[in-house]
């Protein structure tokens, strides 16, 4: 039947025409029901996870997983080690515009090699002294292969001029002289004067302007060691004692 009365609708109105009682109420129960199938799905995937410790805890990875990823998205800087900057969370992100290798000289080419296959980035600098210790490596085999070679001595080796810091600020100048003259062809420069190093007080110095000493242990005196890490009881407490002198 029409519905002749002026500013009302039938119940097969037009699309736009404003709802009647019975699409209110057919509304209504559907989004009720809609709301009582979520929560009996959630209820029954937390039933779920009680029963089974594994999933649970798999999801609650998954869900830290999603919040570490979430901060690093927001971050400007990243700090991480070599080996870890090619773990699945940091190649979800973009590539990065630049990336900064410390103490590369004393890592090995494999290892700085993974951030950067790994991650991308438009800036690479490399920062290092192949003049000091190369990359500890335990194969006897991986030393004669070649693993001892850090990817800063290769690119040096092969007349990639790297830039040279020529003044040492932290070592007292008679201390960083022998490397400076043996190591780096007298280019390296001290920027402190002697004066603000002055000698620990405790220890009878041989020369008073030149804070090197050889101090004598005695015969008593055990080295030990605890995996690769040796140690000498005796001479740490006679460090122990200088000082309290």
């Amino acid at each position: 039947a029409n519905n002749k009365s002026e500013g009302k609708s039938s119940a097969g109105g037009p699309p736009g025409a404003s709802e009647g009682p019975l699409q209110q109420a057919t509304k209504v129960f559907f989004e009720a029901l809609i709301d009582a199938e979520e929560a009996t799905t959630k209820k029954q995937r937390v039933e779920a996870e009680i029963r089974n410790p594994t999933e649970q805890k798999k999801r609650q990875k998954q869900e830290e997983f999603r919040a570490q990823l979430e901060v690093l998205k927001e971050a400007d800087i990243i700090c991480v080690q070599m080996i870890s900057a090619g773990s699945g969370l940091l190649a979800r992100l973009n590539a990065f515009q630049a990336i900064l290798v410390d103490e590369v000289a004393q890592a090995t080419e494999l290892a700085t090699i993974v951030p950067i296959v790994n991650q991308g980035c438009k800036h690479l600098v490399l920062a290092g002294d192949h003049c000091q210790l190369p990359p500890t490596v335990q194969s006897s085999e991986a030393q004669q292969r070649g693993l001892t070679v850090s990817l800063y001595t290769r690119l040096v080796d092969n007349d990639i001029e790297p830039i040279f810091l020529d003044t040492q600020f932290r070592s007292h100048p008679k201390l960083a002289e022998f490397s400076a003259e043996v190591f780096y062809n007298k280019r390296l420069k001290s920027g402190i004067d002697g004066s603000i190093r002055p000698p620990v007080r405790g220890i009878s110095w041989p020369r008073s302007k030149v804070p090197v000493a050889f101090v004598e242990i005695g015969k008593h005196n055990r080295e030990t060691e605890e995996g690769e890490s040796k140690m000498n009881p005796e001479e740490v407490d006679r460090l122990l004692e200088l000082v309290e002198e």
